[in-house]
């Protein structure tokens, strides 16, 4: 099933169609390496692949999975959890609220990032008669001094 694409100009300017949804190649979706493979349809004359709805939804409910920075052997297991609607949530329970954690600790690690960064910033003062205080405190800590942004301990 085509998809009109409005990321893909025709020749007239506006989208064009294209069997490839947002203008992504589908090889992708081949190194999932998930049962019904999108990689094994039927091509056009044209060369390109025809793909059914039932493709579409799977590449929708990917990029969605994607989209929420879930990892691809994760969208892999939810799919096989999807194919076999009568196992219990507790298995995509469990597998979201790994990637809750995981997004928990990166969140703790970037707000650490941002003070060491908002220290840093605080230490130029914008004159420009002197050294950067920025670039003093990259090269001290590239010589494993204390700086703004990461104090001795």
């Amino acid at each position: 099933m085509p998809v009109k694409h409005p990321g893909h100009a025709g020749i007239d300017g506006q989208g064009c169609e294209t069997d490839r949804p947002h203008g992504r190649s589908l090889g992708w979706h081949a190194r999932l390496q998930v049962p019904d493979s999108l990689a094994e349809h039927e091509r056009e004359p044209s060369g390109y692949r025809r793909y059914a709805t039932r493709h579409l939804q799977r590449l929708q409910f990917i990029r969605h999975c994607r989209s929420l920075d879930v990892p691809l052997p994760d969208v892999r297991d939810l799919l096989a959890f999807a194919a076999a609607p009568d196992r219990s949530c507790a298995q995509v329970n469990t597998l979201l609220d790994e990637h809750i954690a995981t997004v928990q600790q990166r969140l703790k690690a970037l707000c650490a990032l941002e003070k060491q960064l908002l220290a840093l910033r605080k230490q130029c003062d914008g004159d420009t008669s002197h050294p950067c205080a920025i670039l003093e405190s990259f090269m001290t800590a590239a010589e494993e001094h204390a700086c703004a942004c990461h104090p001795a301990a």
